[in-house]
């Protein structure tokens, strides 16, 4: 090992256990020769782990809240372990040999793990080849054959496995047997699972499966495999390029985009009322496309008033367990590296979105520096071995500005970034959306005066983009309403008909009845006579909210499917005119009728699945329409679909706005027609419009072929966004022609 930087950089990676067996061996040989770093090592790994494993016997004696007698203990015990670390940073001789101190040390260290480990690159591609003998002969849950153990910490152990199922590999997250021990941890790793798999989103680790193996009774949960590169490594690669003078700015560019997606997957958290609390790059994976995924939600917390424990609390999960967040007053949680004044300060109380908008500032710090943004601070050799001083340096220092390090950063980029980690929180970003929208119009400004070209392309980048998590969303939230229990009750009160028939009459036989009796009414009339209606206005009030809440839905229908029809019971929409005013159709104009294309092919995905496509809407003009079946869930059976509208040119509209392009948009569907222009809400550009008409057949061959049209001397750039279903899509063109 050349330098202490290096040796930093290490102690860094492996509290989240990413060293390798080599990496590993060269740390520990450091240490053996350099007291001051094991012990640097040794506080680093008590103060990222004591609030969450250390005090976990105190934790235990009070169930359902601490006594102070407790608290004390608790903190006693902080002093004792910082105590017992000043003596060994002073005393000559050790009661254990070197080897023996190096592996205890080694495993306080790694108690925390991500999903994700670095390890030798060999040992994927052979772990991954055909035929290739599992690691470990054993299953979990008989669907998982493990494969390699890939990360291990205190609370668990990372295989790469293989899904017999799918045939695909995944990464499963197992707990230990020892950890299992605690109920404690035993809720921790139950909150972890159950928080990351509620974050659906591109940015966000997927969980595919979690439940508790029947052979060894220790719950698991799989997830995405990405691979083993992590942002650190990026970061690390491009500071390398960068002081060999080889690096060129579109490597930077390439970074703070995967930046923006990082904010991007906190902003949507936050929205969830989920606040992440330990980000830093070596939580941050890349997958072998580039794709950005935020990892280890383990020191996540729920916030009370947050959307996604009022669902978890609507749906019968165990709150208690996932609202557990026990930490006293004055505990450290986080890494040191890149912790947050508040949390330093042990104010516990403070933690808010504010401070994982500092995560995400020393997030930018490290890629325009490549260091942490405490890394100063942490390797002071006067306070290695003092605590509470480097916790009381953190709370009043802020780091040093990013050109300090490297003179090349933009002056701009770097007020964004130290103002994103000032110490007093008010003076910080107020959200993640609004620290990635400053560094949104930067990336625009640089780009336009360095190529108008490159500003072209990333902004026909960053829609498509945007216009694919608005498709994401719309079908998410149609598929949210299909799960609602009212929808349920809905279908029993309509199967139920008449309140008053016959007690003999069954339930099938009443409702062919009333279907004989109705076949050509939009709606049964004897229905809306009856108690069911209160059922229809009762799922019709939550539709109006679920429009009230997103402005680019226009409308939301509920249709119930019969044998050879369709029949609207509930259909909500948006004023033409008015786009406040949101009220259901009366009866009378509800639809019943042959159903549509657009109908059978909801019914033709498997249930749960959205359906997407591009619609001409007779109030709306161009619209995205998602549907998703509704199952009946007393007999499986498909009854009816959930559809949503959501209009283009509100879509489209917003994002341009809020991205501030300074280029002419066109929207297109795959047939060349023209849905939404930047140059008119009304009237579109016309000559660039028909500048675009001529060279249509060029535009659709290409990109047929690959994904971008390319034309630099007209300022041309455009991509495509196409559906899963490949028969409907948007063509984004985009031109700084104006």
């Amino acid at each position: 090992m050349n330098s202490d930087r290096e040796a930093i950089e290490l102690i860094s990676r492996s509290l989240s256990g990413e060293l390798s067996a080599e990496e590993r061996t060269r740390l520990r040989s450091y240490q053996s020769e350099h007291e001051g770093a094991r012990i640097l090592h040794q506080w680093m790994a008590a103060i990222e782990h004591a609030a969450e494993v250390g005090a976990e016997q105190t934790m235990e004696d009070n169930a359902a809240g601490m006594s102070q007698l407790s608290k004390e203990r608790l903190k006693r015990l902080l002093r004792e372990r910082e105590e017992a670390r000043r003596s060994a940073s002073t005393s000559t001789a050790s009661s254990m040999p070197a080897n023996a101190a190096a592996e205890a040390l080694g495993r306080v260290a790694e108690l925390e793990t991500t999903y994700y480990t670095g390890y030798a690159t060999g040992a994927t591609e052979k772990a991954e080849g055909d035929g290739e003998q599992p690691h470990e002969s054993r299953r979990c849950d008989g669907r998982f054959t493990l494969l390699q153990e890939i990360g291990r910490g205190g609370l668990g152990t990372v295989y790469l496995a293989r899904d017999e199922v799918l045939g695909r590999k995944v990464a499963l997250k197992e707990m230990n047997p020892a950890a299992a021990k605690s109920p404690r941890l035993w809720r921790r790793f139950y909150r972890e699972a159950q928080i990351t798999g509620h974050l659906e989103h591109p940015h966000v680790v997927p969980v595919y499966a979690s439940g508790t193996d029947p052979q060894t009774g220790l719950p698991f949960y799989a997830m995405r495999f990405l691979g083993k590169q992590t942002l650190a490594d990026a970061i690390r690669e491009y500071h390398a390029r960068r002081e060999a003078g080889v690096a060129s700015k579109l490597d930077l560019h390439r970074l703070l985009n995967g930046f923006l997606d990082v904010c991007e997957a906190i902003a949507y958290a936050h929205q969830r009322g989920v606040l992440h609390r330990d980000l830093k790059p070596e939580n941050v994976a890349l997958d072998r496309f580039g794709q950005v995924v935020v990892l280890d939600w383990g020191l996540a917390k729920l916030e009370a008033d947050g959307e996604l424990l009022a669902r978890l609390a609507l749906s019968g999960e165990d709150i208690e367990v996932l609202a557990d967040d026990r930490t006293l007053q004055g505990d450290y949680l986080g890494t040191p590296l890149y912790m947050a004044p508040e949390q330093a300060a042990g104010d516990l109380d403070a933690v808010d979105v504010r401070t994982d908008v500092y995560g995400l500032g020393a997030i930018l710090y490290t890629v325009l520096t490549g260091r942490a943004p405490h890394h100063q601070t942490v390797t002071a050799d006067q306070m290695r071995s003092d605590v509470r001083q480097v916790m009381q340096s953190i709370v009043s220092t802020p780091p040093p500005p990013p050109r300090q390090i490297n003179a090349q950063v933009s002056r701009d980029l770097e007020a964004i970034c130290l103002r994103a980690l000032s110490v007093e929180k008010a003076a910080r970003q107020r959200s993640a959306v609004e620290l990635a929208a400053e560094v949104e119009a930067w990336i625009a400004g640089r780009k336009e005066r360095a190529s108008n070209y490159e500003a072209v392309r990333m902004a026909g980048h960053d829609l498509k983009s945007r216009l694919c998590v608005q498709s994401r969303q719309l079908g998410a939230t149609t598929r949210f309403l299909t799960e609602l229990p009212p929808v349920q009750e809905l279908l029993v009160a309509f199967d139920r008909g008449d309140p008053t028939p016959s007690e003999d009459a069954s339930a099938g036989n009443n409702q062919q009845r009333l279907r004989a009796q109705d076949v050509a009414s939009p709606l049964p009339m004897h229905l809306i006579e009856n108690g069911w209606e209160q059922h229809r206005q009762r799922v019709a009030a939550i539709l109006m909210a679920a429009i009230r809440n997103r402005p680019s839905l226009a409308s939301v229908r509920f249709v119930l499917c019969e044998k050879e029809h369709v029949r609207e019971l509930i259909h909500v929409r948006r004023g033409k005119l008015d786009h406040g005013n949101i009220r259901p159709l009366p009866p009378s104009q509800l639809y019943y009728g042959v159903p549509g294309t657009f109908h059978q092919d909801v019914l033709a995905q498997f249930p749960g699945e959205p359906y997407l496509q591009l619609a001409d809407s007779p109030v709306f003009a161009a619209v995205l329409q998602c549907g998703v079946a509704v199952v009946d869930e007393r007999n499986e059976e498909v009854r009816g679909m959930i559809i949503a509208e959501a209009e283009l040119r509100s879509i489209a509209g917003a994002e341009t706005e809020r991205l501030q392009y300074n280029a002419t948009i066109h929207l297109f569907d795959l047939d060349g027609h023209l849905l939404y222009s930047t140059g008119s809400r009304e009237v579109p550009d016309e000559q660039m419009a028909s500048m675009i008409e001529q060279r249509w057949e060029d535009i659709s061959s290409q990109l047929e072929e690959s994904s971008e049209f390319l034309d630099p001397a007209e300022r041309i750039y455009a991509t495509r966004l196409v559906f899963p279903n490949q028969n409907s899509g948007i063509t984004i063109v985009v031109s700084n022609q104006r």
